[in-house]
């Protein structure tokens, strides 16, 4: 699904007048589920323990690499009030979590390493919806990247024998890279290649 024919299926649940937050969940699923076909995206994750409970986890095998909040239609990603529960949650979850996205269905804001490094705005909330087409590029190539950049990195951990790196490091690697475009693998290699070799002559 493409973020034009997402944003039409938006307006037409929207247009019912019947919708809650949820309501845009599956919606939403697609969207997410057509940046990798070997991504699993998944909805209402088991909760993490002193973080909460994202909307979606997103997944390559077992390794989790993104998470995703979803706030209903017209609710405000950025500011919430001070006794607004949403509030403290989100802060735990810039805290918690390397890669995030908040969004209500309209509105997305990345965040990464607890900082926020983008905010993409797809379409007006008033009556109709009007689409901001100008934005559709920007939001299509943060959430769907060059996907080469996983499988070298993957192909570089077989072929120097590291499948043993620890797993938590590997992910909160993939986690940094996920949704970024504009990190070259070579590069992430080169920079990392000591702590590479290191683990390698301890295993």
């Amino acid at each position: 699904m493409d973020v034009q024919g997402y944003l039409s299926e938006i307006r037409a649940l929207y247009a019912s007048g019947q919708t809650t937050e949820h309501s845009f969940r599956p919606a939403l699923a697609k969207l997410f589920g057509s940046i990798d076909p070997a991504i699993t995206v998944i909805n209402e994750p088991k909760h993490i323990t002193d973080i909460g409970a994202p909307d979606f986890v997103f997944q390559r095998g077992d390794v989790a690499f993104g998470w995703c909040e979803a706030k209903d239609i017209g609710k405000d990603v950025r500011k919430f009030a001070a006794n607004d529960y949403s509030k403290g949650q989100k802060e735990r979850y810039r805290k918690g979590l390397p890669n995030l996205i908040y969004t209500n269905g309209l509105d997305f804001e990345f965040i990464r390493d607890g900082e926020a490094v983008d905010f993409i705005t797809i379409a007006d909330l008033i009556p109709t919806m009007p689409a901001r087409p100008d934005r559709f590029a920007l939001l299509e190539n943060r959430l769907f990247p060059d996907a080469t950049k996983n499988l070298i990195l993957l192909a570089y951990f077989v072929a120097t024998g590291l499948a043993n790196l620890a797993v938590f490091e590997l992910r909160e690697q993939l986690a940094r890279l996920l949704f970024d475009d504009t990190r070259c693998p070579i590069d992430f290699v080169n920079r990392h290649s000591r702590v590479f070799e290191a683990n390698a002559d301890r295993a």
